[in-house]
């Protein structure tokens, strides 16, 4: 990895030259593109977090099927993995792993490295604080599924 004055990103000075030469050909000042790129490079963070994640969560399955049971700590399924999947990219330190009723949680601290329980205030992470990235159990929009009419007349 490069390691650039904005920090580790692999792909931060061809981005740069990028939008370095961008900004000349569209006469944008060339502090503009700072905030895009402190925006990518999240977005990249994010996205490898969430890679990583993923394989914890493989490892995690593997040793339920394995133990019958889930670990109670993350450090149980190290034998079944690599180390490198055990830093969290996003501030470089762990992930949480909470065992839960029925099932668990996994997330990043965020950049801030502070546990705020898996939460993240969407858009307001500067004023609050809280910058969790929740990994699993994954949230998302929930669709209703609308039961047709079973009843038929019979002619």
């Amino acid at each position: 990895m490069m390691k650039t004055k904005l920090g580790i990103f692999p792909l931060g000075d061809a981005l740069r030259r990028m939008l370095g030469s961008l900004s000349s050909m569209f006469k944008i000042p060339v502090n503009g593109y700072e905030k895009s790129y402190y925006k990518i490079h999240d977005l990249y963070l994010r996205v490898t977090s969430g890679q990583t994640g993923s394989r914890l969560i493989i490892a995690l399955r593997c040793y339920k099927n394995q133990n019958g049971h889930r670990p109670e700590r993350l450090e149980d399924i190290k034998p079944l993995t690599p180390a490198e999947i055990f830093i969290d990219p996003i501030n470089n330190g762990s992930f949480v792993y909470k065992l839960t009723d029925d099932s668990f949680k996994l997330y990043s601290k965020g950049k801030n490295n502070i546990d705020d329980g898996g939460k993240r205030d969407k858009g307001n992470e500067e004023k609050t604080g809280t910058d969790d990235w929740l990994i699993w159990p994954k949230t998302g929009k929930k669709c209703k599924i609308k039961k047709e009419n079973t009843n038929t007349e019979q002619q």
